[in-house]
């Protein structure tokens, strides 16, 4: 038993600390969602990105084209304008 003020140390792991779909694409939204190199999007936090991509099925297909390293640049710009789409209605 642990005394007041104590936790237990706890292992965390992309795969058991954050949702699987946000640990698989966590690179694609931290980037969309601003970073270093990128500007926030208007209006949108973090969170706001992860819960689109958690209801919209669909964007889950849509954001692999960011992790392909020999998808063409249209085919890139065109998945990033229907997450756009999704995201701003």
């Amino acid at each position: 038993m642990l005394g007041k003020g104590k936790t237990p140390q706890q292992m965390y792991s992309p795969e058991t600390a954050i949702d699987k779909t946000v640990a698989q694409n966590i690179l694609f939204l931290h980037a969309f969602s601003g970073c270093d190199t990128t500007s926030a999007l208007y209006g949108h936090d973090k969170l706001k990105l992860i819960k689109t991509l958690q209801q919209h099925a669909s964007l889950k297909t849509t954001v692999r084209v960011f992790k392909d390293e020999n998808a063409e640049p249209d085919v890139i710009a065109e998945a990033g304008l229907r997450f756009f789409e999704e995201l701003y209605g």
